[in-house]
């Protein structure tokens, strides 16, 4: 006798349901066996990732300065300011006891993201204006790469601005990177900082670009070439001023 249409297709059907069950109960399985093995996999991460932190913490690498250029800035300061003032090698934690006044400024160290911490304590330079034994600034600089130096923040006391500490530090770290061969200096600057624009300026530093983000806004990026062949090849490059306005009108 032939088995009625609609109750092989409830069979069929049936059957399919219980395969599709199955199915999913299977994956279902193997997906969370996998959110086990990565919640693991991610937990273990952490452990060693602080485990890192905190050994590049207690115990950093080599300056990269002295990795790169071979430079201890231990041997080339304290400077001289005269009076009772003086520029001297520091590091991360006795530039960070003055910088914790400017909570929330650029020139914030704050240490809740434990990366930045490392960053400045195996790359950053650090170097502390000082009024006999009060610190009254700090400037931090770090290498980019083998031939350039970034100078990453300087800030001084309001009391003591004007009296060329910044400018005096500033000379005193180009000739010594000049002496190692570094072949560029590079700052960025907010354009309506004026003051420093132009000392930066008097100092032999050209405006080479701007950028514009969401960390600084806009600011101008300005280059310090310490070799003449590198400073004679931008000017050629880019800064045709006069001679280049009086050659095109003369062809």
């Amino acid at each position: 006798m032939d088995m009625p249409e609609n109750l092989t297709d409830r069979g069929l059907t049936a059957e399919t349901n219980l395969n599709v069950e199955e199915s999913s109960s299977s994956n279902s399985v193997r997906a969370s066996d996998k959110d086990v093995k990565f919640e693991k996999f991610s937990q273990k991460s952490a452990e060693i990732q602080g485990e890192l932190n905190q050994t590049f913490i207690e115990k950093p690498p080599q300056k990269l300065s002295k990795t790169l250029y071979g430079i201890d800035w231990n041997e080339y300061f304290p400077l001289d300011l005269g009076g009772n003032f003086s520029v001297q090698a520091s590091n991360f934690d006795k530039s960070m006891r003055f910088m914790s006044q400017f909570k929330g400024s650029p020139h914030d160290l704050d240490r809740g993201d434990p990366r930045k911490e490392i960053y400045y304590r195996n790359v950053g330079d650090f170097f502390d204006f000082h009024d006999g034994d009060k610190v009254i600034g700090v400037f931090v600089g770090n290498p980019i790469d083998w031939s350039t130096y970034y100078i990453r923040s300087i800030v001084v006391s309001s009391e003591y601005r004007g009296f060329g500490f910044y400018k005096k530090c500033l000379s005193h770290l180009i000739e010594t990177l000049t002496e190692r061969k570094i072949k560029r200096i590079e700052i960025e600057v907010v354009p309506n900082n004026h003051g420093h624009l132009h000392v930066l300026n008097k100092m032999g530093f050209q405006v080479n670009g701007s950028t514009n983000s969401e960390r600084w806004g806009n600011v101008l990026k300005l280059t310090r070439f310490t070799d003449e062949r590198y400073l004679k090849m931008f000017d050629t490059s880019f800064c045709f001023g006069q001679d280049a306005f009086e050659l095109k009108s003369h062809s």
